[in-house]
Formats: C-alpha cells, sequence, structure tokens
C-alpha cells in the first residue's frame, strides 16, 4: 500500500531502506520532513530530482525543436511544391496552347482573356485553358477561341455538364464541318437543347431539322450560331456565370484560382535561381554517375564490400 508524506508526497523506499519523498522544489527530504544529506543520498543510491531534471531538459528541449524543425520543412517543402507546381502547370499551358495557336504572343493574349472569364465562372483557369487548347485543336480559329470557350462555359455551367465534353462534342462538329446525330446526341445527353434551338434557327419542326442532320445538310456555321442564341441576349444560359457566382463551388475555385495565380507569379521571382540551382545538382550528378562509371569493376567490388563492413561496425556500435 502506497504511503504518503503530510504534504501529499508518495513515500519511497531506497535500496538501503531509507524512507524518503521528493518536495516540490526536486529535493529528498525524509519522512520527519529533514533533508537528506548528500552522504546519506550516495549511501541509499538517491539520485536527486532537481539534478535529473535539470539534466534531462535540455535533451526534451532538443527534441521539442527538432519536432518543430520537422514541421517547419515539412510546411516549406509542400509550399514549394504548390508554388512551383503552379509555375510549371501555368508555363504548360501558355506553351502548350502557343503550340496549337502558333503564336507564344497570341497564347498570353488569349490567357489574359480567359483569366477574365475564370472569376465570372465556376470554372478554373486550367478548366477553361484545356478547352481553348482542346477547341484550337479541332481548328477553332484564334479570334474566337475566347468567346467560344466563353459559351460553352455558361452552357456547361447551367447545365452541370464538364465543360471540356462541350468542346469536344463542339469540335467535332467544327472539324466535320457539319452536324451529325452522333454529335448531336453529346449535347443533348449533357442537358443541351440543340435540336429545339436549330429548329428555331431554320424555322422548322425538330423532325424536320433531324432529317436534315441525317442528310449531312446541318453545318458548323448554324451549330455555332445555335450555342451563341443560348447563351448570349435572351438565350436560355445567358445568365449562367451570373446564377452561379455566389455558389460555394464558384467561390471555392474563384479563390483556390487567386491563391494559384500568386503562387505562380512569386514562382516566376524564384525560377532563375531554381533553375541554376537544378542545372548544377544536375551537373554535380552527371559527374558522380560517370565517375562510378569509370571505376574498373574489381575495384568497385571492394569498394562495396569495404562499404558494407563499415555499416555493420557503425550499426554495432
Amino acid at each position: 500500500i502506497a504511503k504518503f508524506s503530510k504534504s501529499g508526497q508518495k513515500i519511497r523506499t531506497a535500496a538501503n531502506g531509507l524512507e524518503y519523498f521528493v518536495d516540490k522544489a526536486g529535493r529528498a527530504r525524509k519522512v520527519t520532513g529533514q533533508f537528506v544529506t548528500t552522504a546519506e543520498r550516495a549511501a541509499a543510491g538517491i539520485d536527486r530530482v532537481g539534478n535529473a531534471s535539470k539534466r534531462a531538459a535540455p535533451k526534451v528541449q532538443r527534441f521539442g525543436q527538432a519536432i518543430r524543425n520537422a514541421v517547419t520543412g515539412l510546411a516549406l517543402l509542400q509550399a514549394g511544391r504548390f508554388i512551383f507546381g503552379k509555375t510549371a502547370e501555368i508555363e504548360r499551358t501558355t506553351k502548350q496552347l502557343a503550340t496549337v495557336t502558333g503564336s507564344l504572343e497570341k497564347a498570353k493574349g488569349i490567357l489574359a482573356q480567359l483569366q477574365v472569364i475564370n472569376k465570372q465562372s465556376p470554372f478554373s483557369f486550367i478548366e477553361l485553358a484545356d478547352t481553348a487548347k482542346r477547341l484550337s485543336a479541332f481548328g477553332i480559329s484564334n479570334e474566337k477561341l475566347v468567346v467560344s470557350t466563353e459559351r460553352l462555359g455558361k452552357a456547361a455551367a447551367a447545365t452541370g455538364a464538364r465543360v471540356n465534353d462541350l468542346a469536344l462534342a463542339y469540335g467535332q462538329v467544327a472539324a466535320k464541318g457539319k452536324l451529325q446525330t452522333e454529335e448531336l446526341y453529346q449535347f443533348q445527353e449533357r442537358g443541351i437543347p440543340l435540336l429545339d434551338e436549330l429548329a428555331k434557327g431554320y424555322g422548322k419542326t425538330k423532325a424536320e431539322v433531324q432529317e436534315l442532320i441525317t442528310d449531312g445538310l446541318v453545318g458548323f456555321p448554324a451549330v455555332e450560331q445555335a450555342i451563341k442564341n443560348l447563351t448570349t441576349g435572351n438565350g436560355k444560359f445567358a445568365k449562367a456565370f451570373e446564377n452561379t457566382a455566389e455558389t460555394l463551388d464558384a467561390k471555392l475555385s474563384n479563390a483556390i484560382d487567386s491563391l494559384g495565380r500568386a503562387a505562380a507569379a512569386f514562382g516566376e521571382l524564384l525560377k532563375p535561381t531554381v533553375l541554376a540551382a537544378l542545372k548544377g545538382a544536375e551537373e554535380l550528378l552527371t559527374g558522380i554517375t560517370g565517375f562510378l562509371k569509370a571505376i574498373p569493376e574489381p575495384a568497385a567490388k571492394v569498394a562495396l564490400q569495404f562499404g558494407a563492413v563499415a555499416l555493420q561496425v557503425l550499426a554495432f556500435n
């Protein structure tokens, strides 16, 4: 059964039978309240708790600092990955668009306009840029890339479709020069009433327009006009961006894109330094690789054996 002093401290028994307790200051006292002398502590094998605590404190502090350093290092690593990831993403997107449009300056101008649309829409900047790239690859002219992306974006925002899926169907019609049943179904399945709008434009019934499509008589200009009618003026989807602007999804998308743009801008400032460091690291690793390849095989085996023995010795120690 545990015994306690008058002050509530647990009474301990030393190896030689001496009963004592440790006060709040870390000093050893006998059950009578008298301090345990140095000689008595030595005889009983009692270490002064206060001294032990003092010796342990630096270790605890070093451990805590190590944890803080690790957490800080991890946070910096993640921040670096995000910053340079966004920088690389913007750079890659710009160069890809420059490839399909044929001009870096045109690509930059298009992306600048898409950033304006991005702030109004529930779509990320990269989604809009990918849509523009896809449309360009299908032959949509540079002059119509931005407005076509905006119109398809409004249709997608209104129906919940993926804007890239609409771009695929739209681009296929543009590439073929005419609307076929396959593309019509792609629009219809995603909630775009293309057949209804074409019927209005032609002044015909939907059945009659369906026959025109089957005969290959509905050209891309008619589809382009139908999408324009749906997304501008009094069109069914004209207010799609305004209607979704205050949704949580749109707000989150815009906030993430704003953060991404800030990260990319910061990454651009650091890029020369980082590229120089990466180049130096690459040259160093290339030199090490060359050095290792130049080592004769017998010598390499001896070095490996020596290294293995050294590791075993270190592990044993």
